[in-house]
């Protein structure tokens, strides 16, 4: 985990590949799991797991998070449960982004998972898993923003994002560096100049994906960033064949990340076809 997170920042994949590429295959693919610990032993946290497993069904994981809203009111000062709610509420927002055409519900998600973000990072503030999800959360509701309420809450999601990349840079199938990755691309001017004042330029990003996409194979996020990215820097034939290969891929392959694939499966269809129209 340390190679890849130390030599994402050369900006070579080809170097960092033919320095440590043995050790990195030989270590891959890193192990995947839940992107939080599990609630406490109760039936209704029994309920709220057997729905979430269901969650690519979108009435299932509407019924999950009234089932978890239950257990955050009962219990205001457990901050992992209110966690549960804002992580939940960040894949109902991106669900709905992936529909194409929902985009209310998916802003109105996202404020409420913004809403229960805030809940847990008054009780955890340093917490890594608490920053990022609160990351996304704002990340996605700023997608339906203006120009002010970016150039206002962009600098708290950078200030989220650079203490997950300094604290867990790997967490949740790199996410840091996912969304680092997008903040150029969906962020103002202002914005990707502060980013690059980080010392994460797109080069940086663009290795962080690369070597992601080997510890994480089956995580169809990390080349959907890709081809956004090098779409963004002009790139767009490289970004065409990325998603190609996408869309051929089994979005079924990681049972932690299944629906979150079919998302961006979906996402990456009509990315592609975006290009294709500009081209």
């Amino acid at each position: 985990k340390l190679i890849v997170d130390t030599m994402a920042f050369s900006g070579d994949t080809v170097y960092a590949m033919a320095r440590y590429g043995d050790w990195i295959r030989g270590g891959s693919p890193f192990p995947v799991a839940e992107a939080l610990p599990s609630l406490g032993p109760s039936q209704k946290s029994k309920d709220f797991y057997r729905l979430w497993a269901q969650r690519d069904k979108i009435e299932k994981g509407l019924a999950a998070v009234e089932v978890l809203k239950g257990l955050a009111a009962a219990s205001p000062q457990d901050a992992l449960t209110q966690l549960w709610v804002s992580r939940v509420y960040c894949y109902l927002g991106l669900y709905y982004t992936s529909q194409g055409n929902q985009d209310k519900k998916a802003l109105a998600c996202y404020q409420q998972g913004m809403r229960y973000g805030e809940n847990a990072l008054k009780l955890m503030p340093y917490s890594v898993p608490a920053r990022y999800w609160q990351a996304r959360n704002l990340s996605g509701w700023l997608n339906g923003a203006g120009m002010f309420k970016r150039m206002r809450y962009s600098p708290r999601i950078l200030e989220h994002l650079l203490f997950c990349s300094r604290e867990n840079a790997l967490y949740h199938y790199s996410g840091p560096a996912l969304d680092m990755g997008m903040l150029m691309v969906q962020g103002d001017w202002l914005t990707r100049q502060r980013v690059k004042k980080t010392g994460i330029t797109p080069q940086v990003a663009l290795c962080m994906l690369d070597l992601s996409a080997i510890v994480y194979p089956d995580c169809l996020e990390i080349p959907y960033v890709k081809a956004r990215l090098l779409s963004h820097e002009g790139r767009n034939e490289e970004a065409v064949k990325i998603v190609e290969r996408l869309l051929t891929r089994n979005p079924d392959s990681d049972r932690f990340m299944a629906p979150e694939n079919h998302c961006y499966r979906r996402m990456a269809r009509r990315f592609l076809s975006e290009i294709k129209k500009g081209a």
